[in-house]
């Protein structure tokens, strides 16, 4: 259901929506400058997703991460009583980096609440930029902190749900995206 992104304009509603300026209010990305965010809203896959629908699901391989474009969704990992929502998430809002960056399998499954339009970016597309723009690696290093934070906080404690020290999750970046 995925389809490209013309270059620098996507349609939401029947108004356009600039790719770039839509990237600029993204604030993990406020460090990168004008050409890598030109760069990075090339790159970017516009889906859509329906009510209900899983975009991203706990334990899968990740691969991308996600900025919302347009609707809300809710992020879930297992509890005592099915599944429970931890966060939601809305435009803006971006999710799925922590194992797109790491290589870790995803630790929460993302739902569509309603209608929803991301933009999907890839590995990538963003290894040329963290390759350029450190102060981007160490912005989404702190992000990914805040939110082992909170998924820590809602799954029962093992040895596996204990988050990593910030330098841990530094070098797992570096070390997938082959930075030194």
């Amino acid at each position: 259901m995925s389809q490209a992104i013309v270059p620098d304009t996507i349609v939401v509603d029947h108004g356009k929506i600039y790719v770039s300026e839509h990237l600029t209010s993204v604030p993990v990305f406020t460090p990168l400058s004008e050409e890598e965010i030109e760069r990075l809203a090339r790159a970017s896959v516009k889906r859509t997703f329906a009510p209900g629908e899983p975009i991203v699901r706990r334990g899968q391989e990740g691969r991308s991460m996600f900025v919302i474009v347009r609707g809300n969704v809710k992020v879930q990992v297992p509890g005592a009583n099915g599944q429970q929502v931890i966060n939601r998430l809305a435009t803006n809002d971006f999710f799925g980096e922590m194992s797109l960056l790491t290589g870790e399998p995803r630790s929460a499954t993302v739902v569509a609440e309603d209608e929803v339009d991301v933009l999907e970016i890839r590995k990538g597309a963003l290894k040329p930029i963290f390759e350029s723009n450190p102060e981007l690696m160490e912005s989404v290093v702190e992000i990914i902190e805040e939110r082992k934070q909170l998924l820590t906080a809602n799954i029962h404690e093992t040895d596996e749900g204990k988050p990593e020290p910030a330098q841990g999750v530094l070098s797992s970046i570096r070390r997938f995206f082959g930075i030194k």
